[in-house]
This record gives C-alpha cells, sequence and structure tokens, in this order.
C-alpha cells in the first residue's frame, strides 16, 4: 500500500527522514567518536564501543502509543527499506538514508509451534524462531 491510500490520521512519521545525532561511546572510559569513522574498540583504552542515539529524547517526546501506530501502518507499506527490523527504524539506526537500506527478510520470520512432546517434556507450551 502507498502513503497516500492511507487514511488522514495516518501518523506523520509514516515515512521516516533522518534527524537523528549518533556516535559510538566507550563502555570503558565513556569518551565519544565520530560515527562517520570505523571503529571496533576505543582508540584511548582499547575498550568496546557501543553506538549511542544522542538525539533519542526526540524520540521520547511522542508516547509509545504513536510509535505502535507508526510501526502497524509500516507493515502495511509495500516499501522495502521500512520492512523487517528496520520497520523499527528510529529505534536502529537513524542516520541510514533510506535508499542505501538492503532488505533480506531479516526480522519477518514467524515463531513456530513445537510439537507436542517437547512442550510437554519442559511443561510448557514452547516457540521457536529460525533466523538462521
Amino acid at each position: 500500500m502507498l502513503p497516500e491510500n492511507f487514511p488522514a490520521d495516518a501518523p506523520e512519521d509514516l515515512i521516516p527522514s533522518i534527524q537523528a545525532e549518533m556516535v559510538y561511546e566507550c563502555i570503558g572510559c565513556e569518551k565519544k567518536f565520530d560515527i562517520d569513522q570505523f571503529l571496533y574498540t576505543c582508540p584511548h583504552c582499547k575498550s568496546l564501543l557501543k553506538i549511542k542515539n544522542t538525539s533519542f529524547s526526540k524520540i521520547q517526546e511522542r508516547p509509545g502509543e504513536y510509535w505502535q501506530k507508526v510501526f502497524d501502518y509500516r507493515k502495511m507499506l509495500n516499501l522495502n527499506p521500512l520492512k523487517g527490523i528496520f520497520k523499527f527504524y528510529e529505534f536502529i539506526f537513524p542516520i541510514i538514508p533510506l535508499e542505501d537500506i538492503i532488505y533480506l527478510g531479516e526480522g519477518d520470520t514467524p515463531i513456530v509451534k513445537s510439537n507436542p512432546e517437547l512442550s510437554e517434556l519442559i511443561g510448557i507450551e514452547f516457540y521457536g524462531k529460525n533466523d538462521g
């Protein structure tokens, strides 16, 4: 479905635009580094780096119910860059231009109920997800 076919009350953030600022942040010394570099470990203390969205507070300005509505509508879109895990673009890596996202079906595999013997063995219904 195309965005213009959605009802007038569809969320305005249906098609995201880059509005985030991200940095590497060292989990050891807490120094920050430009995300445009390609780093694995901290150049200063050699500890691990995490990627931090320094503008995450913008996302938090809208309630969770709003974001749920955005993601529900995105499920109906026929745009590959916003399928799978990138349906949650703002929470994944919101500085990647949509035209650079390659969708390979990740994140859309179903949860499958196990056979009755396994569920009986562990004492509850058991489900699995194959992302292999």
